[in-house]
């Protein structure tokens, strides 16, 4: 049994962990310590969750007192106390009180605080949407340019990049610079979680990167081959050059073609690297083992501990995004959160470890909310939700 002085610095440190979380300013450290404690029993949980949903509802912070969540917050112990022994279950809800009360206290004052300050806004309680996330460019030099605000172009060398689209950045070459011929500079761009970019590479290649990725690309190509990294997923609809093949380079696997269409994914669920045609061919290869595999239109090569797996699917179903869509054959619901938590930016939670494989299919558009999307797969699988936050709850 922890003494009293271990009670209170839980009780302080928890306390701290739920303020954080609730105005968006908790470490990712902090963040897990806190997931193991809501997940360590389940009136930690219900009582993370009443205390967030009081927050939410209050209509001015800088009024927030302590009684207006210890009632609701009692008459919910009340009830979980009926269900179990009142000798067990006695020293618990003295430290879950404090714990709320705690809680409250600094959430109130510091919010409250910083509210009156001008540097906090009263928060809401909005429907989880599509956001556009914060795109960045890192350049040659190391210097990073935020793509979402830039309206002009960046110059690097002979080569400027430009941004022709909302959402896309086109490079082209200018005259080059003797003897700079063969030196390649590099660019990075790192999209986030909620988002998505597409490029023009100076070959004219397109490529549409999705959320949570990384592509480096040198800003001119030369020598023999074309050579871009990829982590995460990206599209590629490759300028035909027979003279200097491109390949895209992950950490297991290589990709290589003259001039195609294809789909690259790394970050699946249970591990797999997946390789996706949509037109022409290409040659994947086991960056360790060396391995080889050709693949024509609509075939997958499935890269997982050194076996290659190629089969035939509708490219369709994993080109999709590109044009808006989530396009799902019989994809069990663990892999569906896990591109849900990258486009929406939350965290799903399963409170039955037999719905991580129940299966869906259909087809969903990517701007509906998450509420939206959720609803429509509620409606044909043996699921329900709860969204609170960023935090989402399948039972």
């Amino acid at each position: 049994m922890m003494d009293r002085k271990s009670v209170n610095k839980e009780v302080f440190q928890v306390s701290r962990w739920i303020y954080q979380d609730f105005i968006g300013n908790l470490s990712d450290k902090n963040r897990e310590a806190l997931e193991a404690w809501r997940k360590a029993h389940p009136d930690n949980e219900r009582t993370y969750q009443a205390l967030h949903d009081r927050l939410r509802l209050s209509k001015n912070l800088s009024q927030l007192k302590a009684s207006d969540i210890e009632r609701p917050l009692a008459d919910m112990y009340r009830r979980i106390r009926a269900e179990e022994q009142r000798q067990r279950f006695r020293l618990f809800w003295q430290w879950m009180s404090a714990a709320a009360m705690v809680a409250i206290c600094i959430g109130s004052f510091y919010l409250v605080r910083e509210w009156k300050r001008g540097t906090v806004g009263i928060p809401e309680t909005p429907t989880v949407a599509v956001g556009e996330g914060r795109v960045v460019l890192r350049l040659g030099d190391g210097s990073l340019v935020g793509l979402d605000t830039l309206t002009g172009s960046v110059r690097q060398g002979c080569v400027e990049a430009s941004k022709t689209d909302k959402r896309r950045l086109s490079y082209a070459i200018g005259n080059q610079e003797k003897g700079k011929e063969d030196v390649l500079v590099y660019n990075e761009v790192i999209v986030p979680k909620s988002g998505s970019f597409s490029l023009v590479l100076a070959d004219g290649t397109s490529v549409w990167v999705n959320a949570e990725s990384r592509l480096r690309y040198p800003v001119a190509f030369a020598g023999g081959e074309r050579k871009v990294y990829l982590e995460g997923e990206a599209y590629f609809a490759v300028a035909k050059d027979t003279l200097h093949p491109f390949v895209v380079e992950t950490g297991k696997m290589d990709v290589a073609v003259l001039g195609t269409q294809f789909n690259v994914s790394t970050y699946r669920v249970d591990g797999c690297c997946e390789t996706t045609l949509v037109e022409g061919s290409v040659e994947v290869r086991d960056r360790l083992t060396d391995k080889r595999v050709m693949l024509s239109p609509n075939e997958q090569a499935r890269l997982r501990d050194g076996n290659f797996v190629v089969r035939e699917v509708d490219a369709r179903l994993y080109t999709s995004w590109i044009s808006g869509k989530f396009y799902f054959e019989r994809e069990p619901l663990e892999e569906i959160a896990a591109q849900m938590e990258r486009w929406y930016d939350v965290s799903f939670f399963f409170m039955r470890e037999d719905l991580k494989q129940e299966e869906f299919t259909g087809v969903i558009l990517r701007d509906y909310t998450l509420e939206e999307m959720l609803g429509v797969i509620a409606k044909t699988t043996d699921m329900e939700f709860t969204v609170n936050g960023k935090a989402v709850t399948l039972r």
